[in-house]
């Protein structure tokens, strides 16, 4: 696991696990393999909704 102020990158042994924490996370997670990222959508530091498709698209182009 990876956290900074804005994301927490997550990585699992098997796409099983990895899909079923993602599923908990609702809106606030993201699944791409074994990674999950967990976006901050409360609190005094919330990820700007602006940035989330480059974090998608950034995990989504690692395994290119």
């Amino acid at each position: 696991m990876i956290t900074t102020d804005d994301v927490s990158v997550y990585q699992f042994p098997d796409p099983a696990s990895a899909s079923k924490w993602a599923d908990g996370l609702a809106d606030s997670g993201y699944l791409s393999g074994l990674i999950v990222l967990r976006f901050n959508v409360g609190g005094s530091s919330p990820t700007d909704p602006a940035a989330v498709p480059r974090y998608e698209a950034v995990l989504d182009g690692l395994g290119d």
